[in-house]
């Protein structure tokens, strides 16, 4: 099973082709600014995405708003490519994911910070550039 993951003309587009390889299905994430892609990773069946966006990034019926500049996003998808949630991660000033890894338990993010950040109801505090890694449970 190989899947793809390709920024194309202002929108991220996730394509996922079979052994032969034969296109299964596509998805596409498009924000009102600009979308970056960061990485890609598989968990059992799900598909889990991460990059950052400007403004509203929107796939499908869900969407996410940046709480600044650039902000960090975390995408669940199944097995068949139906979305089924997104999540941000930032503050006033650019956040961006650069990278993606799952073990069992958890989904961990690393990327930069400038600034603090907000994910839910959790505040990090910080200064200037920072790396961040930051881990969810991927239920």
């Amino acid at each position: 099973m190989k899947q793809i993951c390709l920024f194309v003309l202002y929108f991220l587009v996730i394509i996922k082709l079979n052994a032969q390889p034969i296109f299964e299905w596509g998805l596409q994430l498009g924000s009102t600014g600009n979308e970056m892609t960061g990485g890609i990773v598989t968990v059992k069946n799900d598909l889990f995405v991460t990059g950052s966006f400007e403004n509203t990034l929107h796939c499908s019926n869900l969407k996410a708003s940046s709480k600044g500049s650039y902000d960090i996003f975390l995408m669940k998808t199944n097995t068949n490519g139906e979305p089924e949630w997104i999540r941000s991660l930032g503050g006033k000033n650019a956040d961006y994911g650069y990278g993606i890894m799952a073990d069992a338990n958890q989904i961990y993010i690393v990327g930069n910070t400038y600034g603090n950040v907000q994910f839910e109801e959790q505040v990090f505090e910080g200064e200037g550039a920072a790396i961040m890694v930051s881990s969810w449970s991927h239920g």
